[in-house]
């Protein structure tokens, strides 16, 4: 899910209406975006070399909400392949 901001400077166009279950249970609807998104991923020791998850375009829907200080919420059908861990304070994700 992705805030207004980042449709807006992504200049995103909205392909459809999507429905989602938040976490108090009430389905809800929202728009719906295809994005392609960089999002780095370690692949060294401590987060020396780092790639990125880039090359394909994700369907991202429309926060329903604005939770300050966040413009992006990965989801676990895009952090499942992921390992995730905290370095020295930094959330790392890695292969």
């Amino acid at each position: 899910m992705v805030s207004p901001k980042v449709v807006e400077q992504t200049g995103a166009i909205r392909t459809d209406i999507a429905s989602f279950v938040p976490a108090n249970g009430k389905p809800q609807e929202t728009d719906e975006f295809l994005l392609n998104i960089s999002i780095p991923i370690a692949t060294g020791p401590q987060s020396s070399r780092t790639t990125y998850s880039s090359g394909r375009d994700l369907t991202v829907l429309l926060l329903p909400y604005s939770p300050p200080g966040f413009d992006v919420l990965l989801g676990l059908d895009f952090l499942r392949p992921y390992h995730i861990t905290m370095w020295n304070g930094t959330f790392v994700l890695s292969n």
